[in-house]
């Protein structure tokens, strides 16, 4: 059995459709389908993994990413 795309790799290689607010080269931020506020916006680093321990400098990047669109 195939392993099924996760739907946020999905969203980075542009086979879903999504409204994106920001990108960089390490993460992509776009706004939530079903916000639970106005303006919910996720941001999630371009390379796949579980845990963001498992890529220490993805996930500063993307922490930094957060911090650009927060401001934003």
């Amino acid at each position: 059995m195939a392993e099924k795309e996760c739907i946020f790799c999905s969203i980075v290689s542009r086979k879903i459709k999504s409204f994106v607010v920001y990108e960089d080269l390490n993460a992509i931020a776009f706004l939530d389908i079903a916000p639970r506020s106005k303006g919910m916006t996720l941001i999630v680093p371009r390379t796949h993994y579980t845990e963001f321990d498992e890529n220490m400098e993805s996930s500063t990047a993307t922490f930094q990413t957060a911090q650009i669109v927060a401001k934003k």
